[in-house]
């Protein structure tokens, strides 16, 4: 049983090696393209977008890659339209108010990198299509009222009518549950939108684990043959094991997390970051690579074809390696601790 394990925690040591190498240029893939941004800035759009134009709210795979590679601004508000409500429509007049709201976040950059819009920003951005709210007494029904319909006569024919109009319906004439009304709206899409955007995510994360499994030869079955017939090969994979799991927690890479930061629903932070990103990603990726030629000979995979295993052997080898490094690291790391514990 012991033996069993031995071979266990290392096979499990490389899939965890190889797991930060993926997620470390996962991360910096996403971070480079402003991959959150461009999805969270085209559903906004899609918003203020008339009921009838085709294109749907859901993001598809083909959606998805479409934004990965697409070079356009990731900001939906085109160049010269109009920053105030009252010279555009309404749901273009929407965008302009969120935009100018969030500007501050920006750091002029010249692509929108802001991933997060709080509801907040959103129930604010609505009720400024209906005019000055301020003035208004909200004892006084008939002006609470009027300034409803007015909100809800500028957002007519986009796809804010739908909501604003079951959001009036709930609150009456309460402007404060009207908002309420709208942030559960926005807050709900948003969570469906991070658990489209995740899933999404998990893919590219398994597409690029295939590149890497394929190029380096990341062979389980070949792993296994190894650690089983050398000793000693397998008790100093175990010690370094053992000494990556002693850390309190996994290293992680300088570049976002796409499971822990996908288009969300607050704004704390959005200006954090001044350096620049391609570089922290780069050196991040640097890193994860480096911690793979910390594996002892002949794990060490610093070359695209080992030429050892049958032809059969290393597709099906390389195939399940690919999906057992797209499981993530911190999965595995909690795996390699559990054997760890488990061996002693």
């Amino acid at each position: 049983m012991s033996a069993v394990i031995t071979i266990a925690i290392g096979v499990v040591f490389v899939f965890l090696m190889f797991s930060l190498v993926i997620s470390g240029a996962n991360e910096a893939l996403v971070a480079v393209t402003s991959l959150r941004a461009k999805v969270l800035w085209t559903t906004l759009q899609h918003f203020a977008d008339s009921e009838d134009n085709g294109r749907g709210s859901r993001l598809t795979l083909r959606k998805f890659l479409h934004l990965l590679v697409s070079l356009r601004r990731s900001d939906p508000r085109p160049k010269g339209s109009p920053s105030t409500a009252a010279d555009a429509g309404g749901g273009q007049a929407f965008l302009a108010s969120i935009r100018q709201q969030t500007e501050r976040f920006e750091s002029g950059t010249r692509r929108s990198r802001l991933k997060n819009v709080s509801p907040t920003v959103v129930s604010r951005a609505v009720l400024e299509l209906g005019g000055d709210l301020a003035g208004i007494a909200h004892a006084d029904t008939a002006k609470v009222e009027a300034f409803l319909k007015a909100v809800q006569d500028r957002v007519r024919g986009t796809q804010l009518e739908r909501p604003v109009k079951a959001a009036i319906a709930e609150a009456g004439t309460d402007i404060e549950k009207f908002r309420a009304s709208i942030e559960d709206w926005f807050d709900s899409r948003m969570k469906a939108l991070s658990s489209l955007y995740k899933m999404w995510s998990r893919w590219l994360l398994l597409a690029l684990a295939l590149v890497l499994a394929f190029a380096v030869d990341v062979n389980p079955i070949l792993t296994v043959d190894l650690l089983r017939k050398d000793d000693a090969l397998a008790a100093a994979t175990v010690d370094q094991a053992s000494s990556f799991a002693a850390a309190e927690k996994l290293p992680v890479t300088g570049c976002p997390n796409p499971e822990t930061t996908a288009p969300a629903t607050t704004i704390a932070g959005a200006s954090a970051g001044t350096t620049d990103p391609l570089a922290t990603c780069y050196q991040s990726l640097r890193d994860a690579v480096a911690r793979t030629r910390t594996l002892p000979p002949p794990l060490a995979f610093d070359h695209f074809w080992r030429g050892t295993e049958r032809t059969w052997q290393y597709l099906i080898g390389c195939l399940l390696g690919a999906v057992a490094i797209s499981f993530g690291a911190p999965f595995w790391f909690d795996v390699l601790r559990r054997l760890i514990a488990a061996r002693r």
